[in-house]
């Protein structure tokens, strides 16, 4: 080893404004997390720092004086060297290469020409960087980005779709075009007096499979969303359970794995999730989080719509029965001012249950100073009949702490089509936001990154 550093000093010796010494490259060269490689012009290892060895499984002595092993193609070094020389200039690159043990391995390279006093190459750097890790995280925040814009999509259609079968089925369309599943499948309990789930929205390869299972969790239907139904909790299938063994889905031999999430409401079982994956992904728990906020929000679609039905044949306020424990409800008459709620409403806004008379101003002195004027326009452009009820915007409880909302209604019209009264869902999307706050974080980082790589 002694020797070799001689041969990287005696070469670097000659690069212009670096001032050599043994304990610099004792300190820099060998301790750096990097692989430094030297070969010479014949593509022949002059170098190859302790990195090097940890990194690629290759000793000094098994390199030195060959050619570097760890290329899957013998001429990529070649014309990288050339290319360098032809340019004058260092080349930076990701590549798949391989270990010791022949084991795939993504490499950062950076290499580069060293050159005497005249100039002139005489010798090669190379700098290797696994990045491996790196490109994973890149790769989950481009694919939990991708799910990310399609759950948002979904909150749209929310409030475009008013049949909840054409709902639950675009959400499943919607899902299914990221193409990160091979299968959407979402039950509902069609009637709230039923002890069904049924297959309601569907896309993807499990096109034949019928539910019609009962909320115990027997019936017809895959035993692993049956084994929800009865458990009413999210469960990740990998298809290699007993019971999977006469399961006509064939996860265990296709290699699939699934994520089911049931669809609770008060405690009860209401429908159940279940998206299924390409062979080999790896399920991320930000990507569970995410699936079970659109579950969430599919939820309230199916509650605000139960809502609005039993409002029409009654003529009275939503029932605060309705609402699960992230959710809650407000009626505001507009020709009285009243305003009914549900129960879960005062904790969203941060009130203690029967701390005080709610009223819509009372709710509005919540707000976030910021996003008051986007409440007012949602308000007035529903009021004004322009557009339906929409708005996601902060509130501030006492304790100073900022928490996500989203509302989501519309108006009702008297006898003389007069706007009487004014309808919303209200859930705390505060979880949701602070996951696609980090993710747009991370993402950004990310591209900066790539940007840093491709310029240097």
């Amino acid at each position: 080893m002694e020797q070799n550093y001689e041969i990287f000093r005696s070469i670097a010796s000659k690069l212009k404004y670096i001032a050599s010494s043994h304990a610099f490259f004792q300190n820099v060269i060998e301790q750096t997390h990097d692989a430094v490689m030297i070969i010479d012009e014949d593509e022949q290892v002059l170098f190859w720092n302790r990195s090097a060895e940890r990194l690629l499984g290759y000793s000094d002595k098994e390199v030195l004086g060959k050619r570097i092993p760890i290329f899957n193609d013998p001429e990529f070094i070649k014309l990288a060297i050339k290319d360098v020389a032809d340019k004058n200039e260092a080349r930076v690159q990701e590549i798949i290469g391989k270990d010791n043990s022949g084991e795939p391995i993504d490499l950062e390279i950076n290499i580069g020409g060293i050159v005497d006093e005249e100039g002139k190459i005489i010798a090669y750097s190379i700098l290797a960087r696994e990045i491996g890790v790196r490109k994973r995280n890149e790769e989950r925040l481009r694919y939990l980005n991708v799910l990310l814009t399609a759950i948002n999509d979904v909150n749209q259609l929310i409030n475009r779709v008013s049949d909840i079968d054409t709902l639950i089925q675009n959400a499943a369309d919607r899902l299914n075009d990221t193409q990160l599943f091979i299968d959407v499948s979402i039950g509902l309990q069609r009637d709230p007096d039923s002890n069904n789930i049924v297959l309601v929205g569907h896309c993807g390869v499990h096109g034949t499979e019928s539910w019609r299972i009962t909320l115990e969790g027997s019936g017809e239907g895959p035993d692993c969303v049956k084994s929800v139904a009865k458990s009413m909790k999210t469960a990740i299938v990998n298809g290699t359970g007993e019971k999977c063994a006469e399961c006509h889905r064939n996860c265990d031999h296709e290699g699939y794995s699934s994520v089911i999430i049931p669809m609770k409401h008060r405690g009860s079982l209401i429908g159940i999730f279940n998206v299924c994956f390409s062979p080999g992904h790896v399920i991320y728990k930000e990507e569970i989080s995410l699936l079970e906020e659109v579950v969430t929000d599919l939820t309230l679609a199916r509650v605000k719509m139960l809502a609005e039905d039993i409002l029409a044949e009654s003529k009275d306020r939503f029932s605060s029965a309705l609402f699960a424990a992230r959710s809650g409800a407000w009626d505001w008459n507009l020709k009285t001012g009243e305003l009914a709620w549900s129960d879960g409403l005062e904790r969203i806004f941060g009130f203690g249950q029967g701390e005080i008379k709610l009223t819509h101003d009372a709710l509005l002195d919540r707000v976030h100073i910021e996003d008051r004027h986007k409440v007012a326009d949602a308000t007035d452009a529903c009021l004004k009949g322009k557009k339906e009820y929409d708005v996601e915007y902060r509130v501030v409880w006492p304790d100073g702490s900022n928490h996500w909302i989203r509302e989501a209604g519309d108006i009702l019209l008297d006898q003389n089509n007069e706007p009487s009264r004014m309808l919303a869902v209200v859930s705390d999307i505060s979880k949701r936001k602070v996951l696609e706050s980090e993710l747009r974080k991370a993402l950004d980082k990310a591209q900066v990154r790539q940007i840093r790589a491709a310029d240097s």
